[in-house]
C-alpha cells in the first residue's frame, strides 16, 4: 500500500518552524518530532459510486402556504386525495395526414396524482408530441384517454391544468411578482379577495425562492433583469399561481447550469408531494435530478415506448436485457445512449437490440413484467438477470408492433399495468369527474375583472417604456410641424375670375387637396405605426399562452385597446397642436383633433 509522510513540507520550509518558535515559546522547548517518527497515513481508495436508489434530493419545506391555497382553490378539499387527476391512456398515436409519418405510436400506460413523471428520449423521438397529445393541444389520430377512470378529453379541464413551455414566455417589462400576480388574478376563482390572492402569491414566491427578486424586472437580451434560473422559476410560478391539479413542463431544466436545474427539480418534487400530477420532458439530467422523479417514460424515435415505470427499476430492467452501466456513469446518460441505439451490450450469443427491438421487448414482456408487483425484486437482485432474458425464447420471431400488442388492463381502481405512479393514495370517488367539472366552472375571473387587469397591466408596460413614449410625442410633433409648414394657403386655392379679381372668386385646387390629404395620411402613419406595433405585435406568444390557459380573448383585446387610448390621444394632440398652429386650417380645433385621433387609432 502506498503511503505518504505528511510533514515533508515542513522539512522543506524551515522558516515555518522559526516563526512558530517566536510565536509560541513553549513549542521550542518540546521535543521535536521527526517525519520518520510519525505514523504512516494510508491513501484511502475512492468510495464506490452510489447506486441509483441511493441518490437523494433535499426537499423544499416552503410549501405549507401552498397546501392551504390549493385546498381553498379546490373547494376546501385536499388535492391528490378528494380531488385529483389520474390519466390512463391506451394506444395514443399521432400520424401526419400529409406524409403518413408516425410521430407518436401506441403509447400505453398510466400516470397518477402525487407523482412526478419524466419523459425521456433522443431528440425528435416525440417527447413533446406525447405531452401535447395528452394535454389535448394536438388532436390525436388514435388511442383512448381516461381521466380518473372515465373517458374524457382534457379540453374541458384546461383551467385545472398548468403548462410550462420550454421558452420563458412572459412580459419582460414586468417584475417577477407582477407576472405571477396577474396569472393568479386571472385564473383563480373570482370569489377570492385581493388579500387572499396576494398571500397566495407570497407563498408561491417563497416556495420558488424568488422573494429576493420579487420586485426586479424580468429583463431581456437588452435590459438586465433576473437570472436564467430565476426566470425559469417565474415561468413555473405563473402556473402554480393558478393552483392546478396537473402540471406539464417542457424541458424545464434546459439552458440552466447543474445547480439551477437541481433547484427546479427540487421545487417540482415538492409540488408533486402536495398532490399534483407532474409530467415533465427532461433532457440530459444529472443523477440527482433523475432520481428526484418517481417514474419515467422512455420513448425511442417514432414515438414508441421502450419503458414506462419507476425510475429505480429502469437501470435493473435494462441491465436484465444485457446492457452495461458503468459504476461511475450517470444512469440517465446511459439510458439515453441505449434509447439512441448506442448502449454497451455484453450478452453473448445475441446481437445488440435495436431501437425497434426495445419496443418489441417492452410490448411483449416488459409491460407484463411490471404488471406483477414482484418486479420490485429486480432492485433487490432476487431475480437473476439471466432468467429474465426473453430475446431468444419468449420473443422468438415475433414481429408484433406496439400498436397491436394487447395492453394490460388498467383502471382507476387497479394499479396493474405499466403505471407511472409512486403514490398509494386512495382512488377518487365515482363523481370525481363531476367535481372537477364544477371546479373548472368556477375557476377564472369574470370578464370585467379580466378586462381591468389586462388594462392595468398594459398601462404598467407603457410606464416602463417612458423613453419610447417621449419619442412618440416628439415624432408626432415633428410630423405635425412638417405638414403645417407644407400647408401653403396660396397653393390650395385658385381664382375663377380674371385678374385682379381672383381673390374674390377663389376655389380649392382639387389636385392639391387630394395630394395634401395623402401626405397627411402618410405623416400620421409614420408617427403612429411604430407604437402600434408594440400593442399586440410583440405579445403574440404571451397571448397564445394565456388564451390556452383560459384567459378571455375578448377581455385581453379590450383591455389592451383601452390602455392604448391614452398614448394615442397624447400623440395625436401634439400632432394637432403644432399642425394647427402652423397651417391654421378652417376647421375648428376640436373637429381637427377628433379627425386626427381617429387616424392615429386606425393605424
Amino acid at each position: 500500500m502506498r503511503v505518504t509522510r505528511p510533514c515533508s513540507l515542513l522539512q522543506r520550509l524551515p522558516s515555518i518552524r522559526h516563526w512558530r518558535r517566536r510565536l509560541d515559546p513553549t513549542w521550542a522547548t518540546t521535543t521535536p518530532v521527526r517525519c520518520h517518527q510519525l505514523p504512516l497515513l494510508p491513501v484511502l481508495a475512492p468510495s464506490p459510486a452510489p447506486t441509483l436508489g441511493e441518490w437523494s434530493i433535499a426537499p423544499n419545506m416552503n410549501t405549507a402556504g401552498l397546501v392551504e391555497a390549493f385546498e381553498k382553490a379546490c373547494g376546501g378539499v385536499r388535492a391528490g386525495k378528494e380531488v385529483s387527476m389520474n390519466f390512463q391512456f391506451s394506444g395514443l398515436s399521432l400520424r401526419l395526414p400529409t406524409t403518413g409519418k408516425w410521430i407518436l405510436r401506441g403509447v400505453t400506460g398510466e400516470i397518477r396524482s402525487g407523482s412526478m413523471t419524466a419523459v425521456m428520449g433522443p431528440s425528435g423521438a416525440g417527447k413533446t408530441t406525447f405531452m401535447n397529445v395528452l394535454m389535448g393541444k394536438v388532436k390525436r389520430t388514435g388511442g383512448e384517454l381516461k381521466i380518473n377512470g372515465t373517458v374524457a378529453e382534457m379540453e374541458q379541464f384546461k383551467k385545472l391544468i398548468g403548462y410550462v413551455p420550454q421558452e420563458d414566455i412572459m412580459l419582460r417589462e414586468l417584475t417577477a411578482r407582477e407576472v405571477i400576480t396577474y396569472a393568479a388574478r386571472i385564473r383563480l376563482p373570482d370569489s377570492w379577495a385581493k388579500q387572499e390572492i396576494d398571500a397566495h402569491v407570497d407563498n408561491v414566491l417563497k416556495a420558488l425562492n424568488l422573494e429576493e427578486v420579487a420586485h426586479t424586472p424580468i429583463g431581456n437580451e437588452l435590459t438586465r433583469g433576473i437570472s436564467g434560473g430565476q426566470r425559469k422559476r417565474v415561468n413555473i410560478g405563473m402556473e402554480l399561481a393558478a393552483a392546478p391539479l396537473a402540471l406539464f413542463l417542457d424541458e424545464p431544466t434546459s439552458g440552466l447550469d447543474a445547480t439551477a436545474a437541481l433547484d427546479v427539480a427540487r421545487i417540482l418534487q415538492t409540488v408533486s408531494r402536495i398532490g399534483l400530477t407532474v409530467v415533465s420532458v427532461i433532457h440530459q439530467p444529472r443523477v440527482e435530478i433523475f432520481k428526484s422523479f418517481d417514474n419515467v417514460l422512455m420513448i425511442v424515435p417514432g414515438g414508441r415506448t421502450a419503458y414506462l415505470g419507476p425510475v429505480a427499476l429502469s437501470q435493473p430492467y435494462f441491465e436484465a436485457l444485457g446492457f452495461v452501466f458503468e459504476p461511475n456513469a450517470n444512469p440517465a446518460d446511459v439510458l439515453m445512449d441505449i434509447l439512441a441505439g448506442r448502449g454497451i451490450f455484453t450478452r453473448g450469443g445475441s446481437s445488440t437490440p435495436s431501437k425497434g427491438d426495445l419496443v418489441k421487448i417492452w410490448a411483449a414482456w416488459g409491460r407484463t413484467l411490471f404488471a406483477d408487483p414482484s418486479a420490485t425484486a429486480l432492485v433487490r437482485g432476487a431475480i437473476p438477470p439471466s432468467s429474465l432474458w426473453p430475446w431468444s425464447t419468449s420473443l422468438g420471431g415475433q414481429t408484433s408492433s406496439p400498436t397491436t400488442a394487447a395492453p394490460p388492463k388498467t383502471s382507476s381502481n387497479d394499479s396493474t399495468g405499466p403505471t407511472a405512479s409512486s403514490s398509494s393514495s386512495t382512488p377518487p370517488p365515482a363523481d370525481a369527474l363531476a367535481a372537477m367539472r364544477s371546479l373548472a366552472h368556477v375557476r377564472g375571473a369574470t370578464l370585467l375583472t379580466q378586462t381591468l387587469e389586462s388594462h392595468n397591466r398594459a398601462v404598467v408596460q407603457q410606464f416602463r417604456f417612458l423613453s419610447a413614449f417621449w419619442m412618440e410625442l416628439f415624432v408626432g410633433m415633428f410630423a405635425g410641424a412638417v405638414m403645417g409648414i407644407a400647408a401653403n394657403v396660396t397653393e390650395a386655392f385658385r381664382g375663377v375670375l380674371r385678374a385682379p379679381f381672383q381673390g374674390l372668386s377663389s376655389a380649392p385646387q382639387d389636385w392639391f387637396v387630394a395630394l395634401y390629404g395623402m401626405l397627411i395620411g402618410v405623416a400620421v402613419s409614420l408617427a403612429a405605426s411604430p407604437p402600434a406595433v408594440k400593442v399586440f405585435g410583440e405579445e403574440k406568444s404571451v397571448y397564445y399562452r394565456e388564451a390556452a390557459s383560459g384567459h378571455s380573448k375578448i377581455a385581453y383585446y379590450i383591455g389592451k385597446t383601452l390602455a392604448s387610448f391614452y398614448r394615442i390621444a397624447l400623440a395625436s394632440a401634439h400632432f394637432t397642436a403644432v399642425y394647427y398652429l402652423l397651417a391654421k386650417p378652417a376647421l375648428p380645433v376640436a373637429l381637427q383633433f377628433a379627425l386626427l385621433f381617429l387616424n392615429f387609432y386606425a393605424i
